[in-house]
C-alpha cells in the first residue's frame, strides 16, 4: 500500500517555502541553506534542514544533493502558492 503524505505545513515550512519562492522570484536564483535559516533567526543550518527535508517529502521542493543553491519549486510546491494568493 502507498504511504499516504497528509500535507499538513506548520507555519514555520510555510514561512519558510513562501522566503524560498519570494527569494527566486527576487534574485533569480535559489537561497541558500543559511540565508534560509538567517531569516528564520536560526544561527545553524542543522536548525533548518527538517523543513527543507519536510517540504521535499511533500513535493514542494527538489533538492540537489552536494550542489549548493539547488532547491527548485516543484509543480506541486507552485499549486501550493496559486492555492495562497486566492
Amino acid at each position: 500500500m502507498d504511504e499516504i503524505k497528509v500535507k499538513q505545513l506548520t507555519p514555520l515550512d510555510r514561512k519558510v517555502f513562501l522566503f524560498i519562492d519570494n527569494y527566486i522570484s527576487k534574485e533569480r536564483r535559489p537561497p541558500s541553506q543559511k540565508e534560509i535559516a538567517t531569516y528564520c533567526c536560526h544561527k545553524t543550518l542543522s536548525a533548518i534542514q527538517p523543513v527543507l527535508d519536510k517540504l521535499e517529502f511533500f513535493d514542494y521542493i527538489q533538492r540537489i544533493p552536494g550542489e549548493a543553491r539547488s532547491i527548485r519549486l516543484t509543480d506541486e510546491g507552485l499549486k501550493f502558492i496559486v492555492k495562497k494568493s486566492k
